[in-house]
């Protein structure tokens, strides 16, 4: 299970799991990005469930809560 909250706790992690699920980082790069070592685990968690499933889940949670407006800079959300 994500721990979702841990993103949430500082503005650059939120941005970076933003960036991430409109395909701007991969994996390694997301983990660069996040400072708190709890984040760093959580990223190792989402690439073990592979992109797909983990792009599917950062798009969810940043829709949950309130950063709709991620689809506006995603070629592939629909946008």
């Amino acid at each position: 299970m994500i721990n979702w909250d841990i993103f949430q706790e500082n503005s650059s992690s939120s941005e970076a799991i933003l960036l991430f699920a409109v395909g701007t980082l991969s994996f390694p790069e997301l983990r660069k990005q996040m400072w708190d070592r709890r984040a760093k685990v959580e990223v190792s968690k989402l690439q073990r469930l592979g992109r797909k499933k983990a792009l599917s889940m950062a798009r969810n949670w940043l829709s949950r809560n309130g950063y709709g407006e991620y689809k506006d800079h995603c070629p592939q959300c629909g946008a």
